[in-house]
């Protein structure tokens, strides 16, 4: 009676084995094997057997860059007892024995080595020993480890012998690409053994199953290692090596299948129930994961055959397992179903002869494994079916979020939310809107967030309300319906810009006040400044709508005026005040000063002169620069009636200018303007 039963993970190792499937050949031709693991890189070349032989060296290039020695010393092999009983442990008797060592204590000495090289069968059964037991090719000095992973994006690896003191090339390893992310996230694995059969035997068992060639060619596998449990919770043992293994023949003579691995297992008790798992390996003595384990009491027979053709299937969200019934009708079945990689368990025992059952105790995306065993007419369960595995698609999205709140911090608003608890859960989505309706919503982060917070960064030159949905997402990326909407108000800060270009265009008694518009989008108005030179401030007199960039002023009275222009918009926020420009008109009892005046361009500025005003209210003189290519005026000095001349330094050179010079009485009203249109400023001196 052959049995299925459910996979042990745990397990003591008390020896070595592999099995060979034509690794020895192999081995030949691979010059140098790597292994990339989470422990670094490992490197295992084949040995060089020579009298002059005194080590090995190792070098690596990052990005075909210059070779750079990694050992210190040269790699050698082991001599010593204590040397090789620290690496190969209950395997030193067999290394030694293997080089004519009688006398352990004495070790490996020149003239053992000198006659073993001599004997190439010799040489070849090392080769074998080696790769069943690699902590042998350690003692050969034929295997190294990187630990230090490079950065870089390619690595490559050479190995070298020093023969007679030079250093004589072996082999250079194919450039490997990223191989720090592939150590950290991905490293590589044996291969493993997903299936193996057995065969119950008079005091024996033969065990089966299907070669990798690919593994086996390329390297990544060199032999395998099968464990046997006498009792149904272990311990499970390693074979002993010394047994025979290989293609065994049939009744016929015939060799069987050579795609397939045969072992038998012999001196075995009849009637004892034992445990077999294989695990592949390679040449660095890493084991692969182990098979699941199958159970055979030598000696006991049963006839009854299991269920084949079985066939699992998904009608809805309900699983069905359908199957041929054998030859001879069975009394019933048991089914064994494993969930993902756990162990195998029996789930139900059908009563009756059917050839199809519904599992109604599965959850949503899980992996799942089923055989079954024909029961006979006592209830005993025969040999296992085949295995079949199935995917149960979770098409079940996760609950919404919820308990979604917002504060806001300035510009800043910070999400939070209660956790999903769902065992399949991957992550949340963010979603903000700001349309008027809320119905145009945008993704705002690109890779699921794992936290239940999210923080928002947004401009404050402008009250706008945003709105956020929060959605969850499970591993098989199923999306939750969104979460109740939570809407936060980020408050308009950010005063607008400052209206440039104010001018004052003025005729007969009326003056309009004119600038540029302001670009900001919640712009509300602007306000209207004015003050004359006998107050100390600005006192606004109205506001303008958006959409009037120009103020008429009414002008009654004698005066002389200052006026600026600042913007408001929706929220409140003031920008600061423009520049100011000054408006005066002309005053009847305060004649201009006297004669036509003068304008003389110099190299240290433009010259102005006049004649003294007749006045007898005047008080001083007012200076005002007009540029006559931009109209842009300028008060540029107020001066004493002492005075009929000034020099204007600030006048840039190349440049053509009006003067205005009026006069000022005591309450600093204006008189009429005296107006010198000027040449154009020297850019060398006049001689």
């Amino acid at each position: 009676m052959i049995r299925m039963v459910q996979k042990y993970r745990t397990f003591i190792l008390l020896a070595l084995l592999a099995v060979f499937a034509g690794s020895m050949a192999r081995s030949q031709s691979l010059r140098i094997v790597t292994f990339v693991s989470e422990e670094g890189i490992f490197l295992r070349w084949n040995p060089v057997f020579s009298a002059d032989l005194t080590g090995y060296h190792v070098y690596r290039s990052v990005e075909n860059r210059n070779w750079v020695r990694l050992t210190t010393t040269p790699s050698r092999m082991l001599t010593t007892n204590l040397e090789i009983k620290k690496v190969a442990g209950d395997n030193m008797t067999r290394f030694l024995n293997l080089f004519g060592v009688e006398n352990e204590r004495a070790g490996i000495t020149r003239y053992t080595y000198l006659e073993f090289i001599k004997d190439d069968s010799k040489k070849e059964e090392l080769d074998r020993l080696t790769y069943a037991y690699p902590d042998l090719a350690k003692a050969m000095g034929v295997v190294f480890a990187d630990k230090e992973v490079p950065q870089g994006p390619s690595v490559k690896y050479r190995v070298t012998a020093i023969l007679a003191g030079k250093e004589i090339e072996i082999g250079v390893t194919e450039s490997m690409t990223w191989i720090k992310k592939q150590v950290e996230k991905n490293p590589e694995v044996v291969p493993p053994i997903p299936t193996i059969q057995v065969k119950s035997l008079m005091g024996a068992a033969t065990l089966s199953w299907k070669k990798n060639e690919t593994a086996l060619k390329s390297g990544k596998v060199t032999g395998f290692r099968v464990y046997r449990a006498a009792k149904g919770l272990g311990p499970f043992i390693l074979l002993d090596p010394a047994q025979p293994h290989g293609n065994i023949e049939n009744a016929n003579g015939k060799l069987q299948d050579n795609s397939i691995q045969y072992v038998r297992d012999t001196g075995l008790t009849n009637g004892q129930p034992y445990l077999y798992l294989v695990r592949a390996i390679n040449a660095f003595g890493i084991e692969s994961e182990p098979s699941d384990p199958v159970e055979v009491i030598p000696g006991v027979f049963n006839s009854l055959e299991p269920p084949t053709a079985i066939h699992p299937s998904l009608v809805g969200k309900v699983f069905k397992l359908s199957w041929k019934a054998p030859e001879r009708t069975p009394n019933g079945y048991e089914v064994y179903r494993a969930d993902g990689k756990g162990p195998f368990i029996k789930v139900y025992k059908i009563q009756q002869s059917v050839t199809e059952w519904v599992d109604k105790s599965l959850d949503e995306g899980g992996d799942f494994a089923w055989y079954l065993r024909s029961l006979n007419s006592k209830g005993e369960p025969g040999p296992p079916s085949d295995t079949v595995r199935f995917s149960i698609p979770d098409l079940s999205p996760p609950a919404a979020p919820r308990n979604v709140r917002a504060v806001v911090n300035g510009g800043e608003i910070t999400l939070t939310w209660d956790a999903n608890t769902e065992k399949d859960f991957f992550g949340y989505e963010v979603e903000r809107t700001s349309d008027p309706d809320f119905a145009k919503s945008s993704l705002l982060n690109r890779t699921a967030l794992k936290q239940t917070t999210y923080r928002d960064k947004q401009p404050t030159d402008a009250e706008i309300t945003y709105g956020y949905t929060v959605f969850a997402i499970d591993k098989n990326f199923n999306r939750s319906e969104g979460s109740k909407m939570v809407k936060a108000t980020v408050s308009d800060v950010v005063p607008p810009k400052v209206p440039l270009n104010i001018a004052i265009l003025k005729k007969n008694k009326t003056a309009t006040l004119s600038w540029d518009e302001v670009p900001d989008k919640d712009l509300s108005m602007y306000k209207i400044w004015k003050a004359d030179r006998r107050v100390d401030a600005l006192k606004y007199i109205e506001f303008a709508q958006t959409s009037t960039l120009f103020y008429h002023i009414e002008l009654e009275g004698d005066g002389d005026w200052f006026l600026k222009v600042s913007s408001i918009d929706e929220s409140g926020n003031e920008s600061e005040m423009s520049e100011s420009v000054r408006l005066t008109w002309e005053m009847d009892q305060l004649p201009k000063p006297g004669g036509q005046g003068k304008c003389e361009a110099s190299p240290f500025g433009m010259f102005l002169t006049w004649n003294p005003s007749n006045s007898e209210t005047a008080k001083g003189y007012y200076i005002t620069r007009i540029d006559e290519v931009t109209g842009k005026q300028v008060d540029i000095a107020e001066i004493s009636m002492k005075k009929t001349s000034f020099l204007d330094k600030s006048a840039e050179k190349g440049r053509k200018y009006s003067y205005e010079v009026r006069t000022r009485n005591a309450n600093w009203q204006m008189g009429v303007p005296l107006l010198m249109s000027c040449p154009v400023v020297e850019e060398t001196p006049i001689r």
